[in-house]
């Protein structure tokens, strides 16, 4: 069903031995636009501002501005590589654009929406500096065609290396029917490159191995077959 008891869950989520935080979160993809002609696809998270304040690899990282225009909903936080590709700055535009807007009788409208840059961050991975807006939740909602409704629930716990302990606990504290991925699921396509590339460079630097040990071994072989008249003479 739909989630739109989430401040209630977040609030469960949470009590929950190993997890740090839950934050509900709406998420849709859309054309940026900034300066001129440039413009580029984003992906917009809407998150409330007491949350984006707790994720420190976002809000400990703000390059120039700050939150305050994103906490009283009138501002949207991107990311530095976003930000000089688009030719913003803090206190510019940036201009949304999103193919599910509103229904007419001619059929359904791109909505287009623009919003004050109130800060600009620097996390140092590509795929947020580049393609994420932290837009305000209520405001993303709006946005989504999504009011009183959030799309998932980001769960942060202590120790990544044991989630699969957590789900069930998550699940149990839900109390509704829910589906829950976790950072291996969704990473699962680079996770697998991983372990390929791991079993390769082992099966070759096996072979270099097993090649040079032949060499030597064949050359001490061949070596002692042919001083043998010495050693026995010796």
């Amino acid at each position: 069903g739909p989630l739109n008891n989430y401040p209630e869950l977040a609030t469960k989520f949470s009590g929950v031995k190993g997890v740090t935080m839950a934050i509900p979160m709406v998420e849709g993809q859309v054309l940026a636009q900034g300066v001129g002609d440039s413009s580029t696809g984003a992906l917009v998270r809407g998150i409330r501002a007491d949350d984006l304040s707790k994720m420190k690899s976002v809000s400990g990282h703000i390059q120039s501005g700050d939150l305050v225009g994103f906490a009283s909903g009138s501002g949207v936080a991107i990311g530095s590589r976003m930000a000089e590709q688009l030719g913003i700055t803090v206190g510019g535009t940036i201009t949304l654009t999103s193919p599910n807007g509103d229904v007419t009788p001619l059929g359904m409208n791109p909505r287009v929406k623009s919003y004050t840059v109130s800060a600009i961050y620097e996390i140092g991975m590509s795929e947020y500096d580049a393609t994420i807006i932290f837009m305000p939740l209520e405001e993303a909602q709006l946005f989504f065609n999504a009011e009183g409704l959030v799309q998932s629930i980001e769960i942060f716990v202590e120790h990544p290396d044991v989630v699969e302990e957590l789900r069930q606990p998550i699940e149990d504290a839900a109390g509704r029917q829910i589906f829950i991925t976790d950072w291996r699921d969704r990473n699962k396509t680079f996770f697998s490159t991983l372990e390929v590339q791991s079993n390769v460079m082992f099966m070759i630097l096996s072979l270099i191995v097993l090649v040079a040990a032949l060499n030597i071994i064949s050359g001490l072989i061949m070596l002692v077959k042919d001083k043998g008249s010495d050693i026995a003479i010796l």
